[in-house]
């Protein structure tokens, strides 16, 4: 599957797949920047992905605790298509690493 190329947001390098991190922050190989892909894109997609699983299990007819392991069997798989669909149709946006506690005070 060939997906969209990623960029170093400070330099223009190129990023390839394995040098990327969902979570947490990575370096360009390129201009040694420290890059992160912002939360918001995994865990959206990961509150998709159990959404998802749930109405699988809903929908077969499960309940109780049989429903609870059910889902969470089903959120690994669709939460690993999710993130291979997911990046070739909305490419996650590369950004400088901002540690958390820098975060409080940016406007």
């Amino acid at each position: 599957m060939s997906y969209p190329p990623l960029n170093c947001p400070v330099c223009r390098g190129l990023l390839r797949d394995f040098e990327i991190r969902l979570v947490g922050p990575f370096r360009c190989p390129t201009c040694g920047e420290q890059l992160q892909i912002p939360s918001r894109y995994y865990n959206g997609l990961s509150a998709a992905s159990l959404l998802i699983s749930s109405i699988l299990s809903v929908t077969m007819g499960l309940r109780g605790v049989i429903l609870c392991f059910v889902t969470v069997i089903l959120w690994v798989p669709i939460n690993i298509l999710g993130l291979v669909v997911m990046r070739s149709i909305w490419p996650p946006e590369i950004k400088r690493y901002l540690p958390k506690d820098l975060r409080l005070f940016q406007r």
